[in-house]
């Protein structure tokens, strides 16, 4: 590490911002090749909140020498800003063109900043240039259904196995997208089509899952042993969690996912990091919310979306799916909406911000539309501060019941969910976020309809009028027929995907009983919530 870098990460360390800027900058009159330095200077100035300055730095320090950490800096910096688009990440691409190395790096690059689309054609074209390469092959599928291709994914995953006919993790991304498009009843079949070789532990995954499909759960364990090696060790850990679940041994699904998650956190680099620092920010924004945030000083002049929150795993899918069947509403689904509106402190500035995020992806302007992401519920201080009149569906569950989901819920990891893996962080987690969503409620008196899961799927219809009642448009009897929407609506990114594609069905209401034992060390935390949103505990 450079003298230049030690004397401005030490100055940065000890919140010397000015001090830090100041000499960075003489260090860059005297050697502006310098691209570590330039890359340490911009991503000091996005944590400051200068996200033009610190594009400029981190620029002109992947101009200099190109690296993985820079691309991905910069990516995060014109996720959070109105600046350019990702697409401005062209604009880096070698003089002599995207070379394999640039492809992967910008690929990278653009997942993480929300680019998903770009991402599976970054990867694409590397795949294109390396025929041979099952691996590369494998990543293009991979993000060619992150981004909603499923059709194109299952086709790369076919290819493969018709010319790697014992690459079996082409086959699981067959059975993923299937299971991701309400379709798991056709994973069976996958194994007759694409037996892989003369392995037994194959023929038991086959089957497993034919067992499954027939609702043998206790079978499907069995079969599951002979198996055994096949599967990755989450995805292995995750199927006997809830073939265990469903066939009532209680201990052992709760073994299995402990090992589902586990795992998951060990594959995931900095996961106890992201933990910390997902905290900081839910007790920043407590701090804040004790003070108040400053509402947005400039009118309104659109009518804001409906924002639909809730703790994950509170059934905010079962309901965006079933709104999904009304003509005139449009429910986007965990879009980065509001984290381009996060990276400004002022709230006018934030809602412009906001706005342009989302209609780069409204298809029918006319249309209600509806802003669903759970994790957003703990960001309902900046919602009310850029949006002062919006509306909110919030979606209600028993408290134990989400907690316990959560725990034997394999998301895709971020630093939000990430804290749902051992069982006291969720309920640590839930008790944070429904402190802010409460205490914000009570300030400003929000506008919201509260759904409640269990009368969602005991009384659909009567809960579905009062939820369009509340939009402002008529009731549709369209909407009743959930799963032709799930069908329709092509790839489910969220963890639910296998249950809205079911018939209603009440076994997930009061499962915590089963395993109140298990549940006992986070009671005393969720008692609360229990009493204050009229759940019994007894």
């Amino acid at each position: 590490m450079s003298g230049a870098l030690d004397e401005v990460i030490a100055l940065h360390r000890r919140g010397d911002l000015a001090g830090a800027r100041r000499v960075g900058q003489r260090h860059l009159d005297a050697r502006p090749n310098d691209a570590t330095l330039l890359h340490f200077m911009g991503m000091m100035e996005a944590g400051a909140g200068d996200l033009a300055a610190a594009r400029d730095h981190l620029e002109r320090s992947i101009a200099l020498a190109p690296s993985g950490p820079a691309l991905t800096s910069l990516a995060r910096v014109l996720a959070r800003s109105d600046l350019p688009a990702l697409a401005d990440l062209d604009l880096l691409a070698p003089p002599g063109g995207a070379g394999d190395e640039f492809l992967s790096l910008r690929a990278r690059a653009r997942e993480l900043g929300g680019d998903l689309a770009g991402s599976a054609e970054d990867l694409e074209r590397f795949s294109e240039r390396h025929p041979d390469d099952s691996a590369a092959a494998l990543a293009a599928a991979a993000a060619l259904a992150a981004a909603g291709n499923a059709g194109r994914a299952e086709a790369y995953d076919r290819a493969m196995l018709s010319r790697w006919p014992n690459e079996i993790k082409a086959l699981l991304g067959i059975i993923g997208f299937l299971e991701a498009l309400g379709r798991s009843a056709e994973i069976a079949d996958q194994f007759n089509e694409f037996p892989l070789g003369e392995d037994p532990r194959i023929a038991a995954l086959g089957a497993m899952y034919r067992a499954r499909s027939n609702g043998q759960f206790a079978e499907a364990l069995r079969e599951l042993d002979g198996a055994t090696g096949v599967l990755p060790e989450g995805t292995e850990a995750q199927l006997r969690g809830e073939l265990g679940d469903r066939a009532g041994d209680e201990q052992g699904a709760i073994a299995a996912f402990t090992a589902m998650n586990r795992a998951d956190a060990m594959a995931t680099p900095h996961w106890a990091e992201g933990v910390r620092r997902y905290r900081a920010m839910l007790d920043a924004t407590l701090a804040d919310n004790v003070r108040g945030r400053p509402k947005s000083a400039c009118p309104e002049t659109r009518r804001p979306p409906f924002f639909l929150l809730g703790f994950p795993r509170s059934g905010t899918t079962l309901l965006d799916t079933f709104l999904m069947g009304h003509p005139d509403v449009e429910v986007h689904e965990e879009r980065p909406y509001l984290d381009a509106a996060a990276a400004f402190t002022d709230a006018s500035e934030a809602r412009v911000a906001y706005w342009r995020a989302l209609d780069r992806e409204v298809e029918r302007p006319s249309s209600v539309q509806i802003d669903k992401y759970p994790l957003a519920t703990a960001r309902a201080p900046l919602i009310n501060a850029m949006f002062p009149t919006a509306r909110y569906f919030f979606a209600l569950r028993h408290p134990c019941d989400v907690v316990l989901s959560c725990f034997m819920t394999r998301f895709r990891l971020n630093w939000g969910v990430s804290a749902f893996l051992p069982l006291d962080d969720a309920a640590d987690t839930y008790d944070r976020v429904m402190t802010i969503w409460t205490r914000t409620r009570e300030r400003s008196d929000l506008d919201v309809q509260e759904v409640r899961y269990e009368a969602l799927i005991a009384r659909p219809e009567e809960v579905l009028r009062e939820a369009t009642d509340f939009a402002g448009v008529g009731f549709e009897r369209t909407m009743l027929d959930h799963r032709v929407t799930a069908r329709t609506r092509g790839m489910i990114s969220t963890p639910s995907h296998a249950q809205v594609v079911e018939q209603l069905y009440g076994r997930a209401a009061g499962r915590w009983r089963r395993y109140r034992e298990f549940l006992e060390p986070v009671l005393s935390r969720l008692a609360p919530w229990c009493e204050r949103f009229g759940y019994d505990l007894s």
